[in-house]
């Protein structure tokens, strides 16, 4: 695994370990932002009232940090590898990180290696496009950029 990949990973683990404890923190806090409830006219106790509108404002800000986080770290995956298949896939596979991710935990690898890791995940209908794609941008192990000549007799 390329060092950077790792970095990735270690950013990513850091801002889920970071919204998981706000989060926490924020759920052990909730009476605070409780509003009295009503008796009961059942058992006469009082119930839980309304969550204030401001906790929930806090809950997405911790989700809307973790997220930002989460992008920055992808961004930076790019702008720190000197390997353009890491920059191709960052740019191409934002939609798919999870399934992205075993392909940047793999690298360095042939183009054999990583159709056998898209076979396993049973992801070969996305990744015949991704590895056209790929192919034709120059930035699979091995590949070769056409000429434009070349290009023009292919297709």
């Amino acid at each position: 695994m390329y060092p950077e990949v790792r970095t990735y990973l270690d950013a990513v683990t850091a801002a889920r370990n970071t919204h998981d404890k706000d989060r926490s923190d924020l759920q052990s806090r909730r009476s605070e932002y409780e509003t009295q409830g009503t008796p009961c006219t059942g058992c006469g106790s009082s119930h839980s009232g309304v969550i204030s509108g401001e906790y929930y404002e806090k809950q997405r800000d911790i989700l809307a940090t973790y997220n930002a986080r989460k992008s920055a770290a992808w961004l930076a995956l790019k702008d720190t590898s000197a390997d353009p298949l890491v920059g191709f896939i960052v740019d191409n596979c934002g939609e798919w990180k999870d399934q992205a991710l075993l392909i940047l935990s793999a690298l360095p690898a042939s183009v054999e290696e990583l159709c056998r890791i898209a076979d396993d995940g049973e992801w070969c209908s996305v990744w015949d496009g991704f590895l056209a794609r790929a192919r034709n941008a120059g930035v699979l192990p091995g590949s070769v950029l056409l000429s434009p000549e070349r290009v023009e007799l292919l297709y």
